[in-house]
């Protein structure tokens, strides 16, 4: 995490301030940008990681550590104002350490309904090339997904096709009805019948489930 000494500004959000207050502050120098660069991507991605865990753990009715986290990332927020502030009157960056904190959270998706379950398919790594393609080049692969739920009748997805290469990015979500209420029998659809992942060829099916 990031630490920067404390606002010169009254006002974090008006890019103006005292001279008296900016009086430590030299004219900005060369390899100021980049410092500035590191200081605002990291309070930007502290913002976002403070911002999604306070939704979680409100979500889950947890409102005092969602307080927290709200009030870290405002702090955050207020922070980036600042640094903006003193980058935009051309001034040097401020002197800044990081140290690594470590929080206790809680993985989950808030967005997503509870009758809902989402699989995600990211990449697939080093894939063969079936008979008939002569090379990754001309490989035209996707992903076609059978979510055995309910069991007279499995949910089917396929990701979108990705072309030349045979460690392609799919990147794909894709989401599953479930019934909580009949967690027993899914589960013993489950051990029978796993997620199938099958790996095709424009329409050629070359490798098998996963």
């Amino acid at each position: 995490m990031v630490y920067v000494p404390p606002s010169p500004y009254s006002d974090p959000s008006k890019a103006t301030a005292s001279k008296g207050v900016l009086s430590h502050l030299e004219k900005a120098k060369e390899g100021d940008e980049d410092t500035f660069d590191l200081i605002e991507k990291q309070l930007e991605e502290q913002k976002d990681i403070c911002s999604e865990n306070a939704k979680v753990y409100e979500k889950l009715g947890n409102l005092g550590a969602a307080s927290q986290y709200k009030n870290m990332a405002d702090t955050c927020q207020r922070d980036l104002l600042a640094i903006k502030g003193i980058r935009k009157q051309g001034l040097t960056a401020p002197k800044f350490t990081m140290e690594m904190r470590k929080f206790a959270i809680v993985h989950s998706n808030p967005g997503l309904s509870d009758k809902l379950v989402e699989v995600e398919v990211v990449r697939g790594i080093t894939i063969p090339c079936p008979s008939g393609v002569l090379s990754e080049q001309d490989l035209n692969v996707y992903i076609e997904l059978e979510f055995p739920w309910p069991s007279d009748s499995a949910q089917k997805a396929e990701t979108d096709k990705v072309k030349g290469t045979s460690n392609p990015g799919f990147n794909s979500k894709h989401q599953f009805d479930i019934d909580r209420k009949q967690m027993r029998s899914l589960q013993r659809v489950f051990k029978r019948q796993p997620l199938r992942c099958l790996l095709y060829q424009s329409r050629s099916l070359f490798h098998s489930p996963v």
